[in-house]
């Protein structure tokens, strides 16, 4: 759970101007924080409805006009009391919220704050709480559609399956040594030796995976290397259809590492053009053909 009597907020949609913001808010002075902010019962609000109500600063000038909900404990995300504010998207406004709340001495949540008394709670699964972190970083469909996966529980209930053919291994070991003196080794073995087998090459499917949702989560990297002037950043710019590399029939042009992404049937290619491969005492050429080694 939380710490005792620690209530966060934090902004839970992406921060500029939009049509409207979300402002989170979990702890268990939640509600109180709510009430407080819009000068109404706390009991006016029931768990998972909608309110519609005004919101004021502390010198009762008004905020906003809001839509606001209250998640009671347990039934929420984080298993806590938790109040979303959906306030007009303008950051003036979404300030002077944060501004009341922090007058209130609740805590900035920093990068993962409510992902993380989801877990202790048993809201989620630690496996689940990454995937979150996952999916909000993917770059690619393909990468959003696993990392969705998982949060639902798909990869948790994989580690589950595995965890139960473990135990279950386990157990007939100990019954064994329970009853050794009688004549049932070779039984348990052969049990034993087909349970771990099958674990190991549910385990080396899962390993050989990674890679691949990896892959599709955050992109590829394709640097282009080769010597100097040979069409490098000419392949680069054509690669991404755009002029992103100043060309030239002069050696030694391009002095940085320069990358650009675009999107390739659907997955994520990041493209990266260095500088050429050969020998040089010019020390700015020098210093670029260094990162292109690295």
């Amino acid at each position: 759970m939380n710490q005792k009597g620690k209530t966060y907020y934090a902004l839970s949609s992406p921060p500029g101007r939009s049509a409207t913001s979300t402002i989170r808010i979990t702890g268990e002075r939640s509600i109180a924080s709510l009430a407080t902010l819009t000068k109404l019962n706390s009991r006016t609000f029931i768990h998972g409805k909608n309110k519609v109500c005004n919101i004021y600063n502390n010198n009762n000038s008004l905020i906003d006009n809001v839509v606001a909900v209250y998640y009671q404990a347990p039934r929420s995300y984080t298993g806590e009391d938790l109040v979303e504010i959906h306030t007009h998207g303008n950051p003036l406004i979404t300030q002077a919220v944060f501004n009341e709340l922090n007058d209130y001495g609740l805590g900035v949540a920093e990068p993962g704050e409510f992902t993380k008394p989801a877990q202790l709670n048993d809201k989620i699964a630690l496996v689940q709480s990454e995937a979150v972190f996952s999916l909000i970083n993917a770059q690619t469909h393909s990468g959003v559609s696993v990392s969705i996966n998982n949060a639902s529980g798909n990869l948790s209930q994989h580690l589950n399956t595995l965890r139960d053919s473990l135990v279950l291994t386990l157990s007939h070991l100990e019954y064994e040594l329970d009853i050794s003196d009688t004549d049932n080794h070779k039984k348990t073995k052969t049990i034993v030796a087909k349970e771990v087998d099958k674990t190991k090459k549910s385990i080396q499917k899962l390993i050989k995976s990674y890679s691949t949702s990896r892959l599709l989560q955050e992109g590829t990297r394709i640097v282009i290397i080769g010597d100097s002037n040979v069409g490098k950043s000419t392949l680069f710019n054509s690669l991404l259809g755009r002029d992103r590399a100043i060309v030239s029939n002069k050696p030694g042009t391009t002095r940085d590492v320069i990358e650009g992404s675009v999107h390739i049937s659907n997955h994520l290619i990041t493209l990266v053009d260095t500088a050429g491969l050969r020998s040089t005492k010019e020390p700015i050429e020098k210093e670029g053909i260094k990162k292109t080694n690295l």
